[in-house]
């Protein structure tokens, strides 16, 4: 983030996002083993949630900042990050509880987002329906296919990828470069885009600690830590190709705040696990 504000070059780059999502996608789906004993009614609670959260938001916002509202909901609709399935396993949880609902809420959102994102929008910028359907349903569902294929009919070559698989954390951080320097570039160019900024701040603060809550919340007599990730921890790089290639760079920093909150809680977690273990030694 910080080269990305320095050096803010990469806006020629943003093309390049959707196709890093989907390898990010693709070598999380690779790693993924479901069976349907592992399928419970929260994780529908937790799809569901995640819808409401990203509403709820939308509405609360409108009245006072319409572009603002629709950052809200880019920033709430982001389903569960490929990576929650590994940070569950740090905070040693049910890592196949989580794995599926990165399948389940990845999967859903990404054939509601399409029906529900260009009625949203006003202004210069014009959708419809058509023009983001199949691009969003091929980042989330191209990469479904191909690792089901491998792990179908080439498991020998599946050990060989997933040796490779921390190229994601890459891809991951490229990301975040690109996008941060797109949004630099753009608050650089426009004044207006430094009035909201805090409140784009504070917006995905609130959105963050209300996933991560309710999550717990959802899951508190069973999982409560696993619905806690599954809700809280967002796939935020899909909502930042959504921002770049449809809405602008001032909604990407929704979803980028919110990279900020969800790991620094994350880490405030790891951190605190490791110091119980210390005690208990």
């Amino acid at each position: 983030m910080l080269i990305g504000v320095v050096l803010p070059f990469g806006d020629q780059l943003t093309f390049m996002v959707r196709y890093l999502v989907m390898g990010m996608l693709f070598f999380a789906y690779l790693d993924i083993k479901i069976s349907r004993n592992i399928i419970t009614k929260s994780h529908f609670l937790i799809l569901l949630a995640n819808i409401l959260i990203a509403f709820v938001f939308y509405f609360i916002f409108l009245p006072f900042n319409p572009e603002l509202a629709v950052i809200a909901f880019i920033t709430g609709i982001m389903p569960t990050a490929a990576a929650a399935p590994a940070i569950i396993s740090y905070l040693e949880g049910k890592v196949a509880f989580v794995t599926f609902s990165v399948v389940l809420t990845n999967s859903v959102i990404a054939l509601i987002i399409p029906f529900v994102l260009p009625s949203m929008v006003s202004g210069d910028i014009s959708l419809n329906v058509l023009d983001i359907l199949a691009p969003v349903l091929s980042v989330v569902f191209i990469p479904l296919l191909l690792s089901w294929m491998v792990k179908r009919f080439l498991p020998v070559v599946q050990p060989h990828l997933l040796k490779i698989k921390g190229l994601s954390f890459i891809m991951f951080n490229l990301n975040i470069y690109i996008a941060t320097s797109t949004a630099t570039r753009f608050i650089m160019e426009g004044s207006s885009a430094i009035t909201i900024l805090n409140w784009i701040a504070i917006m995905a603060l609130f959105i963050c600690v209300t996933s991560f809550a309710i999550g717990k919340w959802i899951g508190k007599n069973t999982n409560p830590e696993e619905s806690r990730q599954a809700l809280g921890r967002k796939n935020t790089m899909f909502s930042i190709w959504i921002a770049l290639t449809y809405l602008s760079p001032l909604a990407a920093l929704g979803p980028m705040f919110y990279i900020l909150w969800h790991n620094l809680y994350n880490s405030y977690q790891i951190y605190r696990l490791g110091q119980k273990k210390k005690l208990k030694v």
